[in-house]
């Protein structure tokens, strides 16, 4: 069995709900299970699983803390904006954590100062009905997830 590991500042962040690292992704395991979701509509869609990223979970984690810290807004970055061309987004897990392919970010979240929290269902709800099929193709490889507050970011990796 792996290694568990356990990030302090998570339990202290959101006292209401325990952002638990999975032992086998290093994931949350609310990622896992908006991982697990995405990978159940791909087979029921024809569409292979994707294996899981830690980089992927890693880089959704980072954003989902500078939207939940008021640094960040949507596709946005603290240091970059992602203005349509997509070369700040589709770098960014190379940057966060060393990721060889491009990376493609989707996120949902609740409007500012309505205190609701995201859950992992509730984003694979939105992401599925608001889907143009971008997420849903073959093109990816792998990805990964985070939840934190009133957002939700999934990471596919190519």
């Amino acid at each position: 069995m792996g290694d568990v590991h356990i990030n302090l500042d998570d339990f202290l962040e959101d006292s209401n709900r325990v952002n638990l690292l999975s032992s086998r992704t290093g994931c949350s395991v609310e990622a896992e299970e908006i991982l697990a979701g995405v990978n159940e509509h791909r087979r029921k869609n024809g569409l292979g699983a994707l294996p899981t990223n830690n980089c992927l979970c890693q880089t959704a984690d980072k954003h989902t803390k500078q939207l939940v810290a008021g640094q960040a807004w949507r596709l946005n970055w603290a240091s970059c904006t992602h203005n349509g061309r997509g070369k700040c987004m589709w770098n960014k897990p190379n940057e966060i954590c060393g990721y060889q392919g491009r990376g493609y970010e989707s996120w949902a979240g609740y409007p500012v100062g309505s205190g609701v929290k995201m859950s992992p269902k509730t984003a694979l709800r939105l992401w599925k009905a608001g889907s143009s099929g971008t997420f849903w193709n073959n093109k990816w490889k792998e990805m990964g997830a985070s939840v934190r507050g009133m957002y939700a970011v999934l990471w596919f990796g190519n």
